[in-house]
């Protein structure tokens, strides 16, 4: 029922998606599956005000899920209702204050308003509880550099660095501010710091092989990396998208899709991954599909690298 529904969303007949979505509703009322697929066909119409009814339904049925959370933050903020979004992060940050996932969501709503000095110390507190999660880091760097601190925040972290080398978290937010500011060689030498005190760093070989792929570096480290990543992380999306990518960049376009399928399949409102994925697509001639994909990156609302490319690509479908 739900694949039928994903083919008639990918086809754009949204009227058949919705009807078999509202039957996913009908059968299984208490989870949350049927609400989040008829909030993303919804999303696909630009229709965000009615997907965030049906996410807001969903988060009633599951109120752990934090993806729906996140989707449902988006809708708020895209229906120009960013007191809703504030309230929802900051209701789980109350009921779990050590949830990194909450701190950084309300980081990115306040992000999203430009209110860059509160959104900054979400993202530190985000970095504090779970330094080993990229997300914060990169919104943490995006923070500082909009109000024009990368010195001091590089001065701040090589302290930290010098106090504590094996402080792994920051040696990632260093990267992640170089990235910010296109300094590739200087991110990727920060990987290569913290890889040498701790070479199994999971998220260090995965960011700098998704680094050394995109910014025309040597692909055969950059697979090696990814593999690495890949063997301590199997199922997460991001590990997979940057193996996927990887693949994309070294011509093997079946490889590519079958580990960003995997990825996509995870976290469905990814901009990165439907983007990379419709690239891949593309690329192997399924027009459609990349149609579906790159419509669903740029929909999203959502920056993310290869933005550009993304819609050069939809414009010439």
């Amino acid at each position: 029922m739900v694949d039928l529904g994903n083919v008639h969303v990918l086809s754009g007949n949204y009227r058949q998606a919705e009807a078999r979505f509202a039957e996913v509703k009908r059968r299984a009322p208490n989870a949350p599956g049927g609400y989040v697929k008829m909030a993303e066909a919804e999303m696909a119409q630009g229709k965000w005000d009615r997907a965030a009814t049906e996410l807001e339904q969903a988060l009633r049925v599951d109120p752990r899920a934090d993806a729906v959370a996140a989707m449902l933050a988006q809708a708020y903020v895209r229906t120009r209702q960013p007191a809703k979004a504030v309230a929802l992060a900051e209701a789980r940050i109350a009921r779990d204050p050590k949830g990194a996932f909450a701190h950084n969501l309300l980081g990115e709503i306040r992000l999203s308003q430009r209110e860059f000095k509160t959104a900054e110390g979400s993202f530190r507190k985000a970095v504090e509880l779970q330094p080993l999660w990229q997300v914060p880091h990169n919104n943490l760097a995006t923070a500082l550099l909009v109000q024009g601190k990368k010195d001091e925040a590089i001065g701040e972290l090589e302290a930290a660095v010098k106090a504590n080398p094996d402080n792994m978290g920051a040696y990632l937010t260093i990267a992640a501010i170089y990235i910010q500011g296109k300094d590739y060689k200087k991110a990727i030498e920060s990987y290569e710091r913290a890889l040498a005190r701790k070479p199994d760093l999971w998220v260090a070989n995965n960011d700098m092989a998704f680094l050394l792929a995109e910014s025309g570096g040597d692909l055969d480290k950059a697979l090696s990396l990814a593999q690495k990543a890949l063997a301590q992380r199997p199922e997460d999306a991001p590990v997979l998208d940057t193996a996927g990518w990887v693949y994309f960049k070294k011509g093997d376009t079946a490889k590519a899709i079958e580990y960003l399928e995997r990825g996509r399949d995870k976290v469905p409102g990814d901009p990165g991954l439907n983007y990379h994925l419709g690239m891949a697509y593309l690329k192997a001639g399924k027009k459609e599909q990349a149609k579906d994909c790159l419509k669903k990156a740029l929909a999203s609302g959502r920056e993310f690298q290869g933005k550009e490319d993304a819609e050069r690509a939809l414009g010439a479908l």
